[in-house]
């Protein structure tokens, strides 16, 4: 039978969480879970979520862990690409259209869904503060997504997002035109990028 501590280098070998139902598939029985819990050798995240005590203070991290088809969006990622100061109160998580998102927890995330075709375009991986990578939409798409109709983002946030993007030497004038154009706002980033460049 395995131990408590074989759990815990379960746990680091899979970076640092692991699910119920992977520890399940990996041999361990819920009661060894429940014994390395008493004895304080992992730590309980979340329902089914479990990591080695003290070792993560990273709540993007441990929030698209548990959401594994999130990808930070919207004013999360505006915050995670240093294009807003502004520390997100819910953290904007997407989702592929018809995802059942119905056990999401709705006090610390805003849940947006987008197109199948388009859900998963203009992702990459990028650290959070705490230095773990996170999945987020680039900033050419993030600066699409804001000024899309149903947004409902503060008119200053979004202008204060292109002045930021538009000082910045990465910026990719060719990426947010492509993806204006797929998102269907293509009118309104250029009406942004004719005053700013």
């Amino acid at each position: 039978m395995n131990t408590p501590a074989n759990i815990a280098e379960l746990i680091k070998a899979q970076g640092g969480i692991i699910s119920a139902a992977a520890a399940l598939e990996q041999g361990f029985s819920y009661e060894a879970l429940r014994r390395a819990l008493r004895r304080g050798d992992i730590a309980q995240m979340s329902r089914g979520y479990y990591t080695l005590p003290g070792s993560f203070d990273d709540e993007l991290f441990l929030l698209q862990a548990r959401y594994q088809r999130g990808i930070y969006s919207y004013l999360t990622a505006l915050y995670l690409h240093g294009l807003s100061d502004r520390v997100p109160l819910l953290y904007d998580l997407t989702f592929p259209a018809h995802y059942n998102a119905h056990r999401i927890d709705s006090t610390i995330v805003r849940v947006h869904f987008d197109r199948p075709e388009l859900y998963e375009q203009f992702t990459q991986q990028i650290k959070s503060s705490a230095g773990n990578e996170v999945r987020a939409y680039t900033t050419e798409r993030t600066l699409c997504d804001i000024v899309r109709p149903n947004a409902k983002v503060d008119p200053s946030l979004i202008s204060d997002a292109y002045k930021r993007w538009a000082k910045s030497p990465d910026k990719d004038i060719f990426a947010i035109t492509k993806c204006s154009q797929l998102v269907g706002v293509d009118d309104k980033v250029r009406s942004y990028l004719e005053v700013l460049l």
